[in-house]
């Protein structure tokens, strides 16, 4: 959890400041400064491996791939387009190889396992549903912002506490776009969009 309360927000927050290490990392081209960037990298490598987030672990996936195929397509440079080819499919292959040699270790497992009875999943769906049925209710202008809390009382289903295993903090939807329909409506939603 960290100081943040949450894995989730300590796992992206990290994220964010994997991409801002590497970034620097990579201005800082002659400096001795670059062993702190590394330093700080490998920091939040771990303590994401160990906050074990799915979509934190996601987003830097596919931000990676993302960056490589980018730099792969226009990086006018060929041998550094080359290496980051290289090193593309090398991430590939040991992703691959790291899930069938180890299946069942906790990475692979929480980036592939979904199961629509966890606890976790299942309050999350049904909080989209409470979110959906407030935006029924006021479609064009929603609720107001950060007034979810008032949709959740007034559509609260019991079955979101029937699992102690897991609950689902009231004030959010855990959907963005849900959320924003819910709080701001159609137009919410279409100026969010437009950005």
């Amino acid at each position: 959890n960290g100081s943040f309360g949450n894995p989730a927000y300590f796992a992206s927050y990290n994220a964010l400041g994997l991409w801002v290490a590497y970034y620097l990392y990579t201005i800082y081209k002659k400096s001795s400064r670059r062993l702190l960037f590394l330093v700080a990298m490998a920091i939040g490598v771990i303590n994401i491996y160990y906050a074990i987030n799915r979509a934190s672990m996601l987003g830097i996936f596919m931000g990676i791939a993302a960056y490589i195929t980018l730099e792969v397509i226009y990086n006018k440079n060929e041998l550094l387009r080359k290496k980051y080819f290289k090193f593309f499919l090398g991430l590939v292959c040991i992703l691959i190889l790291a899930s069938f040699i180890s299946p069942r270790t906790s990475i692979i497992k929480k980036l592939t396992y979904y199961n629509f009875n966890d606890p976790s999943i299942k309050n999350r769906l049904i909080s989209w549903n409470i979110g959906l049925a407030g935006f029924l209710e006021r479609p064009l202008l929603g609720w107001g912002n950060e007034n979810y809390s008032y949709v959740f009382s007034k559509y609260f289903n019991p079955k979101i506490i029937a699992g102690s295993e897991s609950y689902s903090w009231f004030d959010r939807v855990h959907n963005t776009i849900i959320e924003i329909l819910a709080a701001n409506g159609v137009f919410g939603v279409m100026a969010y969009l437009s950005i």
